[in-house]
Parts: structure tokens; C-alpha cells; sequence
């Protein structure tokens, strides 16, 4: 079994301004573990996980993913995926239409490639030990299954991690075994295709 690191920040340190939001962090995330952030507003829990995700440029140290450094890469660039705490779903869109939207694959003179968006989407969703039709309209699923949606959709580029920024009673409470999928974060999602 592979024990090598997931994600590994060493002496990142992120500043606005003034004010240190992170100072020198080390720290190893491995498969397997589940690891939470907790504190008060302000103690820069979002700023960590914009800093791995590449949203904030961290101001020293560096930030690795899969063992490759990416402090200085775009968050394209990164393998890495994260939900924030107001869903990013479009309500009037099936479950496949979000996982994809923006991302979609096509066949020729740019036409959608339905087959392909409903079977991936399938693959995402099962992957995640979700249960849902991908031709399901959003409007119609629970908190909990939209935010599963979410997560599928930050999952369904094959990234290497996803992270979720809050509400992980909600995935408790979606019928979800925790156990589908490892989780590290506030809350971190390691990939495990």
C-alpha cells in the first residue's frame, strides 16, 4: 500500500496585507485519513484550502499534490477540486447537466455527447455511493443530495482530491456511507479511482 502523501503543504505561509492568515504550516495528508480544520471565523481554515486549491497564491513555502510541487500553478493545473459552503448547481438542470456544466464532452461540429455525459456522470455518482438517476432534475433532490451533486461535480474531472468547505452533517445524514469514499479535511476528499 502506497503511504505516499495525497497533498503536503511545507512552510506555507499566506498573508493579506498585514495580517498572517497562515504561518508556516508542515503537514502530510495520506489516503486514508480524515482530517479536520476547526476554529473560529478568521482563523484561516478557507485560506488553507483556496491556498492548496491555487484560488490564493500562498506568499512562502511550498504546496504538493500527488508528490508534484504546484505552489505556483493555476488551480487548472492542480488535480484538485473544492465545494464551497453555497453550491455552485443550477436548479432547473439535471443531475448530469451539473456535474458537467461548463465541462462537457463533445462529438463532432461541438454537439453535446449525451451517451458519454449520462455514463460518466453515472460513474461519478457511483463512485461517491450516490444513488441518483443523472437524467433527475435538481429542484426536485434533498440538501443532501445536492451537495453530493456538488461533490460529484468537483470529482468528475478525475481530480486527485476534493475538498468541501463545510457540512459534512450533511453528508452524514444523506444516507452515505463515509466509509465510500476517504475523507481528510474541512473537509478533504481524496480521489480513489
Amino acid at each position: 500500500v502506497d503511504d505516499s502523501p495525497i497533498a503536503e503543504l511545507r512552510g506555507t505561509t499566506k498573508r493579506f496585507g498585514s495580517v498572517v492568515a497562515a504561518r508556516n504550516l508542515n503537514l502530510a495528508i495520506r489516503p486514508g485519513e480524515f482530517l479536520s480544520f476547526l476554529g473560529p471565523s478568521g482563523c484561516g481554515k478557507t485560506t488553507l484550502l483556496r491556498a492548496i486549491a491555487g484560488l490564493d497564491q500562498q506568499d512562502q513555502g511550498t504546496i504538493a499534490i500527488g508528490g508534484r510541487d504546484v505552489s505556483r500553478l493555476p488551480p487548472a493545473g492542480r488535480d484538485f477540486g473544492i465545494v464551497f459552503q453555497s453550491y455552485a448547481l443550477f436548479p432547473n438542470l439535471t443531475v448530469a447537466e451539473n456535474i458537467f456544466a461548463g465541462s462537457e464532452p463533445v462529438r463532432g461540429r461541438g454537439l453535446l455527447d449525451w451517451p458519454t455525459i449520462y455514463r460518466r456522470s453515472a460513474e461519478t455518482l457511483d463512485s461517491l455511493g450516490l444513488r441518483l438517476n443523472p437524467k433527475t432534475k435538481m429542484r426536485g433532490l434533498s440538501v443532501a443530495d445536492q451537495q453530493m451533486v456538488d461533490m460529484a461535480a468537483a470529482s468528475s474531472t478525475r481530480t486527485n482530491m476534493t475538498t468541501s468547505h463545510s457540512g459534512m452533517a450533511v453528508f452524514m445524514n444523506s444516507g452515505t456511507m463515509l466509509s465510500t469514499f476517504p475523507v481528510i479535511s474541512v473537509e478533504i476528499f481524496p480521489k480513489c479511482w
